[in-house]
Parts: structure tokens; sequence; C-alpha cells
């Protein structure tokens, strides 16, 4: 799932624990995780500026993860 979405194994996980953590998704020991057969009674109220805030987050996080991405490459290049 993490290659199929192009994401690290760390942020699947990271993303799967939050979803189980809200009610979205279910584990079944020994079977798998399945989605909640009832939605969260309640959701986390998320407002514009926490949605803003979170791309600004994202895009520095990309920046970075660029930036290092650039280096490496130049390291085994040179």
């Amino acid at each position: 799932m993490a290659q199929q979405h192009g994401v690290s194994l760390p942020t699947l996980q990271k993303a799967v624990a939050l979803l189980q953590e809200e009610g979205w998704l279910v584990p079944r020991p020994s079977v798998g995780v399945y989605v909640s057969d009832d939605p969260p009674k309640e959701r986390p109220a998320v407002t514009v500026s926490d949605l803003r805030r979170a791309v600004i987050e994202l895009r520095a996080a990309v920046s970075a993860i660029e930036e290092r991405l650039d280096r490496l490459e130049g390291e085994s290049n040179g």
C-alpha cells in the first residue's frame, strides 16, 4: 500500500494508527485492519486554519526531503 501511494512505510503506519485512534479503522487480531462498520461518533473539528497549517507543514517537510535527496544524489555521483 505504501508503494502504491508513493509514501514511506512509517508514513503509512502513522496514517493507519491515526485512523484507528479516530475510530475509522478496526484491527482484528490475526486477520487484519478493516474499515469500521460505524463511523466514529465524534469527529475532530477541523478548521480552514488547521488545514492551512497542515499544508504549510507538509510543504516544508517535502522541501526538506527534496533537499536531502539532492544532497544524497550529489554525494553518490561525486
